[in-house]
């Protein structure tokens, strides 16, 4: 999978999040024209007999409450103020934590790669 195509979820979550999908597989050729036209207008192009339509039916979860959200952003601040001072306190510049952070996600993104494929 190249570096920039689709978020990559850990296995652990993605098997949880994949759980609960109803996933409904057509081959093109196999569908009548008006639900045809009306697929290639969702999807914006034209789909050829050669191609699948893959649709997953999802169950959302209730959006959280105005309290919830809350108590988590400012979890989020907290974490972040942590963060800061621990970054200060040990002489290591924003730019610097930056990069490491970065190099780190493309590091996880890679191994994530390796292990798919």
């Amino acid at each position: 999978m190249p570096a920039d195509s689709r978020f990559c979820l850990p296995a652990f979550i993605e098997e949880a999040y994949n759980q609960d999908m109803e996933m409904i597989v057509r081959n093109v050729k196999d569908i009548d024209g008006g639900d045809r036209r009306s697929l290639e207008h969702v999807v914006g192009r034209q789909l050829s007999d050669s191609q699948q339509v893959i649709i997953r039916v999802v169950e959302l979860a209730p959006a959280p409450d105005q309290a919830t959200k809350r108590r988590a952003l400012d979890d989020l601040a907290q974490l972040s103020e942590k963060g800061s001072q621990h970054r200060e306190a040990q002489g290591v510049t924003e730019a610097e934590a930056s990069e490491a952070l970065d190099e780190a996600i493309r590091e996880t993104r890679r191994q994530q790669r390796q292990q798919a494929g």
